[in-house]
């Protein structure tokens, strides 16, 4: 129960079991299949991938002209032109990667492709049991990134998506997933 500041009236509160209002569809999401057989897909592009790998072209570029012109680099050029090529890397895969949840045959997948990306996950649909988003340490031109985990029977917790751009991305997945698989929702420690 709560009060009006202004005529003291009590009135109930919902509790945190209530029902949340649907989130649309954002961009950038594909639904495939039919319910009991259904797959998302979610395309990582963005304008940073530009960004990263311009920034990786110039560290990897210019550590290796070092490379070549100097005799016995120093190892802070190592240093140098592996992140580089770290940046190349993670702006390839922002530009041309894809995460895929695949929802049927009794299981649960989460893919990232075509290049490599680690988060695969593997989990039986009945050993799920909770999927909250919780908010990202990790901030982008210091907007927060926004996570779907996912807590299984045993308590223990799987990250089911890569950092999303947006809290409602990252809130249509999760009722999206619970809806088809049946879950109810309920309040997580460290949901948002």
């Amino acid at each position: 129960m709560a009060s009006c500041r202004s005529c003291d009236r009590l009135f109930p509160v919902a509790s945190p079991q209530a029902a949340r209002l649907p989130v649309v569809k954002p961009e950038g999401w594909t639904v495939e299949g039919e319910p009991g057989r259904m797959r998302l897909v979610y395309r990582w592009w963005g304008l940073e991938a530009l960004f990263y790998l311009a920034l990786g072209l110039i560290f990897a570029g210019s550590s290796t002209m070092a490379f070549l012109f100097t005799k016995g680099p120093p190892p802070f050029l190592l240093i140098h032109w592996t992140a580089g090529m770290f940046l190349l890397y993670w702006g390839a895969c922002t530009f041309v990667n894809q995460t895929t949840y695949d929802l049927g045959g009794g299981w649960f997948r989460v893919r990232h492709g075509p290049l490599w990306w680690p988060g695969a996950i593997d989990l039986p649909q009945k050993s799920l049991h909770q999927l909250f988003v919780k908010c990202s340490s990790i901030r982008v031109n210091k907007q927060p990134r926004w996570r779907v985990m996912a807590a299984d029977r045993n308590g223990e917790l799987h990250r089911v998506s890569p950092l999303m751009p947006s809290v409602q991305h990252a809130r249509w997945l999760e009722q999206t997933i619970e809806q088809e698989l049946g879950i109810e929702n309920q309040r997580m420690p460290g949901e948002v």
